[in-house]
C-alpha cells in the first residue's frame, strides 16, 4: 500500500509557496482562521481520490475537473492564489516514487500528471482509499441527500456528496470485518453508549435516516448530540467497510462540537497509547 508522504503547493489559494510532510498515525494541521487548512486536505484528498480511480486519458496525464466540486469553483483558474498569478501548481508524492503533479495555467486550464502511468503498475501497491469528513456534522441531513445533490443546486461541496455515497453501502457482515476494525468498532460503540455493552448495535440506516440504539431507548438522529453523530459518522464507515486501517481519513475541523475529551478517546481508538510510543 502506498504511503501519503507530502504535499507541496504554489500559487494555491492562500498559499504562495508551502510544503507539507505528513507522518504515519494523527497528523494535525493548525492555524488561525483562513490560512487554508481546509484547503491542504481537499486539494490532497482530490488527487489522491482521482488517483485511486484511475480513469486515464493520455497514459498518466487527464483534464482533471475533480477540484471544482470539491471547492465549489465554476473555473479550475479560480483556485490560483488571488488572481495574481497565471498558473498554480500542486504534487503529491506517495511512497514507492508515486507522484502526482496538478498544474493550472490560464488560459488552458487544469491538467493532472501521474508518475508513473498508472497503467505501467500493475503489479505496484494500491492506492490508499480516502474519506473526507467536512466540518459540519452530516448525518442528520443524509436522508434523499444523493438524489437532490444529482438533481438540483445544493450549498454543499462535493466532499458531503462523497460521504453520502459512503454511508450508503450496508454494514459488513461480521465474519468479513478484519479484527483491528472490529476492536475500533467496540471502543466507538462504548463512547457512544456511555462505557456501557460494547458489542450492541449503536447505529442503523433504513431508506438513508440513521437511528441511534442507546441504552434508554431508540432515539432518531436530530435527538442525539452533534458531536456523537461525528463519533456514529465514523463508526458507520467502519461497519460499512468504507473506512479501513489502510484508509487516509481527512476530517475537516475535529475539535467542532467534540469536548476535548472525546477527542483524545477518538485518537486513542485509532492510535492506541501504546502504538504511539
Amino acid at each position: 500500500m502506498h504511503k501519503f508522504l507530502s504535499c507541496t503547493v504554489q500559487q494555491f489559494t492562500v498559499f504562495e509557496k508551502a510544503a507539507f510532510d505528513f507522518s504515519p498515525g494523527i497528523n494535525v494541521l493548525i492555524g488561525a482562521n483562513g490560512t487554508g487548512k481546509s484547503h491542504v486536505m481537499k486539494i490532497s484528498y482530490s488527487l489522491l481520490k482521482e488517483r485511486e480511480s484511475r480513469h486515464q486519458e493520455n497514459g498518466g496525464t487527464l483534464i482533471f475537473p475533480t477540484p471544482l466540486g470539491v471547492f465549489r469553483v465554476d473555473s479550475p483558474d479560480k483556485l490560483i492564489r488571488f488572481a495574481v498569478s497565471d498558473n498554480s501548481a500542486i504534487t503529491i508524492d506517495l511512497s514507492d516514487g508515486v507522484s502526482l503533479k496538478f498544474n493550472i495555467r490560464i488560459p488552458s486550464g487544469s491538467v493532472l500528471e501521474i508518475n508513473p502511468d498508472p497503467k505501467d503498475e500493475r503489479n505496484a501497491p494500491p492506492i490508499p482509499s480516502s474519506i473526507y469528513l467536512p466540518a459540519q456534522e452530516f448525518l442528520s441531513i443524509n436522508k434523499g441527500f444523493i438524489s437532490a445533490y444529482t438533481r438540483r443546486e445544493l450549498p454543499y461541496d462535493e466532499t458531503y456528496y462523497d460521504l453520502a455515497l459512503a454511508l450508503n453501502a450496508l454494514p459488513l457482515r461480521e465474519d468479513k470485518i478484519d479484527e483491528e476494525i472490529r476492536e475500533a468498532i467496540t471502543l466507538l460503540r462504548k463512547i457512544i453508549r456511555d462505557k456501557q455493552d460494547g458489542q450492541k448495535e449503536v447505529l442503523s440506516q433504513q431508506n438513508g435516516e440513521f437511528h441511534f440504539h442507546l441504552p434508554e431507548g431508540d432515539l432518531d438522529v436530530h435527538l442525539v448530540a452533534e458531536g456523537y453523530r461525528k463519533i456514529a459518522t465514523l463508526y458507520y464507515l467502519l461497519r460499512n467497510g468504507s473506512l479501513t486501517k489502510e484508509s487516509i481519513l481527512f476530517w475537516d475541523e475535529p475539535e467542532a462540537n467534540l469536548n476535548p475529551e472525546l477527542i483524545v478517546k477518538i485518537a486513542e481508538v485509532f492510535f492506541p497509547k501504546e502504538a504511539c510510543q
